[in-house]
């Protein structure tokens, strides 16, 4: 069933939840006996034990969940778990949006545009842009965010996360006290070094031959999708990305972290002005070092919050 933003607006007052990225400190919860809400970002949900359920499922690409792949369905299906999903990042450019394609979803769905800020298309118009046709009154979901919690939304861009629309949806869901755990965010590579292992994050070989398995299916589409379009700014560019994550070890979303960086920045007041308390959970995190949120190590954090678990 699709959900609609006023069945989100408030759904779980002042009940905690956990943020979950697929950084290496992933699983330094304990999620099993959490008496709260799951929010997982991207990957992450692969990356969990099958036993441990999960309330939501947030995603902002067009790689993992996509419709279009039966792989992927069937994964969701087998989950009691509500799919948050930006359709404007999904359907950029590979593939083409058809609604119908939702009516094979079991689950509760929500979608949201997380790029078309004001209304407006992309510099270079993208196939995403027809969701401005589509549903001609839609604004992004921090611009409704901010309309909700009467606090404009200014920065006009998302960042480097998918983490950035989870936490949105915790302030949205009335949620409180936040944590976030595995959000790591290194403007370096952390472990790149790691001999055998090709994930940047919490190791799971499952997880690893599941996305394999559709790296290279979008690997086949991407390559008759460019080649139809007579683009190759974007192998180029991917090419210039890697020779300089090699010679700096910088992260490949270092450019965007300072959006990142804004956009949690904008959140942390709406949490203030709701006296929402946030945590971050993660010592290797970005928010550690720009104290954006509290830090809160493991043994501090079991005896304060011994009672939500």
């Amino acid at each position: 069933m699709e959900l609609k933003i006023d069945n989100l607006l408030n759904r779980h007052s002042n009940i905690p939840c956990v943020i979950i990225g697929a950084g290496y400190t992933m699983m330094d919860f304990d999620y099993a006996n959490f008496k709260g809400i799951k929010i997982a970002t991207g990957s992450s949900i692969i990356r969990f034990p099958n036993e441990i359920d999960i309330d939501y499922l947030v995603s902002a690409n067009n790689h993992f969940p996509v419709l279009e792949i039966n792989e992927h369905i069937k994964y969701l299906n087998k989950k009691n778990v509500s799919w948050l999903m930006s359709d404007t990042a999904c359907y950029n450019d590979i593939w083409d949006f058809n609604k119908k394609k939702f009516e094979k979803l079991k689950i509760n769905y929500f979608c949201f545009d997380d790029r078309h800020f004001g209304h407006k298309r992309c510099k270079k118009v993208r196939n995403c842009c027809k969701f401005l046709e589509i549903y001609p009154k839609r604004k992004t979901f921090f611009e409704y965010l901010g309309q909700i919690k009467k606090l404009k939304y200014s920065v006009k861009k998302c960042g480097a996360t998918v983490a950035e629309p989870a936490l949105g949806f915790a302030l949205l869901f009335g949620c409180n006290p936040i944590f976030i755990q595995g959000v790591d965010l290194p403007l370096k590579e952390y472990g790149f070094k790691r001999p055998g292992k090709k994930y940047i994050g919490y190791q799971n070989n499952n997880a690893d031959i599941f996305l394999d398995r559709t790296a290279k299916l979008l690997k086949k589409k991407y390559f008759f999708y460019y080649l139809k379009n007579l683009d190759f700014m974007p192998y180029l560019n991917s090419f210039f990305l890697k020779v300089n994550h090699f010679f700096t070890k910088k992260s490949f979303f270092a450019p965007d972290i300072k959006e990142s960086i804004q956009n949690f920045k904008w959140m942390g007041k709406i949490a203030e002005q709701n006296k929402i308390k946030i945590y971050n959970l993660s010592n290797k995190s970005l928010f550690k070092k720009k104290k954006i949120f509290a830090y809160i190590n493991k043994k501090n954090f079991n005896k304060k919050f011994k009672k939500y678990f």
